[in-house]
C-alpha cells in the first residue's frame, strides 16, 4: 500500500485502478468509472447489485440519483458539507444515513406481485426509529421536511423516553421517527 497526492488519486482511479479511502465509519474502496468491473470482482459481489456512489458536489450527488426529490435537495442544502449522507433513489434502492444509523430498502423482489404495497395489518416493518444529537436537530429536521411538503406530526415530547420526537412517513406510509434525549 502506498499513499498518494490526491491529483495522483485522481489519475490512477480514472485509469481503473482501485483506491482505500478511510472516512469517519469505514475505510472504503473507491474506483472510478473505469474500475467498477475490478471492485465487483474483488468484492465478490454480483453486478446486478447496487453500490454506493460519491459526487464532487451536492448538484452532482444528487444528479447520480434518479431524479432527486425537494427533500433531498432541501436536506443537502441544510446539512451538507455534514455528517449527513443521502444515497438517492439508483436502479430501485434507497438508502438513508443519519449519523451512525443507515437504513436501505431495496425494491420488489421478484417473486412479490406487481402493485403490492404497503399495509398496516401485514406482518412487516410498521415504524422505524432513529436517534438524533439535540432538540434542534429535530426542528432543523422539520424544516426541510415541511419545505419539501412532507407530511409530519411536527415535534411532540414524549415522557415516557424523556425525548422529543419527529414523526413523519414515506410514500408508503411507513412512520419515521427521530428521537432527541432531553437532559
Amino acid at each position: 500500500m502506498r499513499y498518494v497526492s490526491a491529483a495522483e488519486a485522481g489519475d490512477l482511479l480514472r485509469e481503473g485502478r482501485v483506491g482505500l479511502v478511510p472516512t469517519e465509519t469505514v475505510v472504503g474502496l473507491v474506483v472510478g468509472k473505469a474500475g467498477l468491473s475490478r471492485l465487483f470482482e474483488i468484492k465478490g459481489r454480483d453486478p446486478g447489485k447496487p453500490i454506493a456512489v460519491l459526487g464532487g458536489s451536492a448538484e452532482e450527488a444528487l444528479a447520480l440519483g434518479r431524479g432527486s426529490s425537494p427533500l433531498a435537495q432541501s436536506l443537502a442544502d441544510r446539512f451538507w458539507p455534514g455528517p449527513l449522507t443521502l444515497v438517492l433513489e439508483a436502479e430501485g434502492v434507497v438508502v438513508l444515513k443519519v449519523g451512525n444509523a443507515l437504513l436501505g430498502v431495496r425494491g420488489d423482489a421478484p417473486e412479490t406481485s406487481s402493485g403490492e404495497r404497503f399495509d398496516a395489518f401485514h406482518v412487516g416493518l410498521d415504524h422505524l426509529a432513529l436517534a438524533v444529537e439535540s432538540p434542534e436537530q429535530l426542528r432543523e429536521m422539520q424544516d426541510a421536511l415541511d419545505a419539501a411538503g412532507v407530511r409530519n406530526e411536527g415535534i411532540q415530547d414524549d415522557s415516557s423516553f424523556n425525548a422529543k420526537a419527529l414523526v413523519f412517513y414515506d410514500p408508503d406510509g411507513i412512520a419515521l421517527e427521530l428521537y432527541a434525549m432531553v437532559g
